[in-house]
């Protein structure tokens, strides 16, 4: 009886403890559909919450791109990567993210996403990109094996960012840390 506990625990552990197949999407509203999702590049020092501006892919802290914005992750790790919005248009973009779903929700316990939606409005330049490096933690019990991520990306004007970025603190996310 012992043995057949046992068994039945460790199958239990193992489920947990397998790779949770994660996908990022995106909803957008006013703006081209242009994010994508990237590795780090490992030969650049960059680090959580860094949100920069480049006129190409190759000024930006990135490497190769996470196809269909999709990848796999076990529970008890954190894995950082960049968003990056490229903006082929001639004229700037002004956005900002509500705050994201996950979906299905069930599998949501154990993972917390520092992302892009924490109060601030942003803006790429025409023709050129805007980068994010965000991380996605999933606590060790983290249950199911896959989970999506989805935020709407709402196009807002240059006055309303503008007005936005003076009334709030300003900061770049890390009073969400905690969270």
């Amino acid at each position: 009886m012992k043995i057949f506990i046992r068994i039945i625990i460790l199958v239990m552990n193992s489920t947990i403890a397998s790779a949770m197949h994660v996908e990022i999407g995106w909803e957008y509203q006013g703006l081209p559909a242009e994010m994508s999702i990237r590795e780090i590049d490992p030969a650049r020092h960059s680090k959580l919450w860094d949100t920069g501006k480049g006129s190409r892919l190759a000024d930006l802290p990135v490497g190769r791109e996470l196809k269909g914005s999709m990848f796999d992750a076990a529970g008890g790790t954190k894995r950082r990567f960049v968003l990056v919005y490229h903006n082929q248009t001639t004229l700037p973009i002004y956005f900002f993210a509500a705050p994201h779903a996950m979906l299905p929700a069930r599998n949501a316990l154990g993972a917390k996403f520092k992302c892009l939606c924490v109060n601030k409005a942003y803006e790429v330049a025409p023709q050129s990109y805007w980068f994010r490096v965000v991380e996605l933690r999933l606590d060790s019990g983290i249950e199911g094996d896959n989970l999506k991520i989805v935020h709407q990306l709402i196009a807002i004007t240059k006055e309303q960012k503008e007005k936005f970025n003076l009334d709030s603190d300003g900061g770049e996310g890390h009073s969400m840390d905690g969270m």
